[in-house]
Order: C-alpha cells, then structure tokens, then sequence
C-alpha cells in the first residue's frame, strides 16, 4: 500500500470464486465499496477490507508475502478459486463486472427487495437470494 492513510484493500469474491481486488484511496471510494458489500445479496459478492481479513486469519510469517495473501483469500473466503484480479479503483472494478447505471440500481432495488421479503418479526433473514439477484459480468 501506499502512504495514504486513507487507502484499504478492499477483496470481493465472485460466484466463480476469483477474488477481486481493489484499493480504495478516499472517504468517498471507501463509502462505494461498502455500498456495494452491503448489496451482496443481489450482487452475489461477498466483500472483506484487508484490516478485517488480517485480524482473523493465521498464517505463517515465514511465508513470502505473496504467498502469505494468498493463504489469507483462501482462509477469509472458502470459494476461493486461486484466481486473483487487480483493478485500479473502485470505478474500474464496478465498470469491469457490469455495476453501473441501471444495473447498480437494479441491485439497490434486489437489495431492498430482498431486506423487506426476509424480515421476520424475531429479526432474523432466512431466505432465499436467488430470485433476486441480478447479472453481473463475471
């Protein structure tokens, strides 16, 4: 990483299985990608910040540093298909799978969709998020 203080990884996992990853180098590309995590149920990414995937995962220091990420991806997300793909920002990342326009607001609509037809009086979501989910190209 650079010396931005601001800056975070952001890793997401397609259906596939390939990790996706991003740097968020401001408030407001930090604001975008937790967005976009919380639309995983109509998105279909499952979306972790590096702080978070180094403060729960055990990996051998002895490794090289590479190899050390790519242990943590494999821990942090199981459908890890040992797939890796850098993108510039943000922006980049949601042009590459299709999350732009009307496709970004088809999500937030599966997203709150899904919220309102899974909500239980106990507050507990047990529900299917398939019929909900919208193509991305991945």
């Amino acid at each position: 990483m650079s010396s931005n203080a601001f800056e975070d990884l952001c890793h997401s996992i397609d259906p596939n299985g390939t990790v996706h990853t991003v740097p968020a180098r401001t408030y407001r590309e930090i604001g975008s990608m937790e967005s976009f995590k919380k639309h995983w149920p109509a998105t279909g990414f499952s979306t972790k910040f590096q702080g978070t995937i180094d403060e729960f995962t055990q990996v051998s220091p002895d490794l090289p540093a590479d190899e050390q990420q790519r242990r943590k991806l494999a821990e942090a997300f199981p459908r890890f298909s040992g797939k890796v793909i850098v993108h510039a920002s943000p922006t980049a990342f949601f042009e590459a799978i299709g999350y732009v326009g009307e496709v970004k607001r088809q999500c937030r609509n599966g997203y709150r969709r899904w919220k309102r037809a899974a909500l239980f009086e106990n507050g507990v979501r047990i529900i299917s998020t398939a019929p909900f989910r919208v193509a991305l190209n991945v």
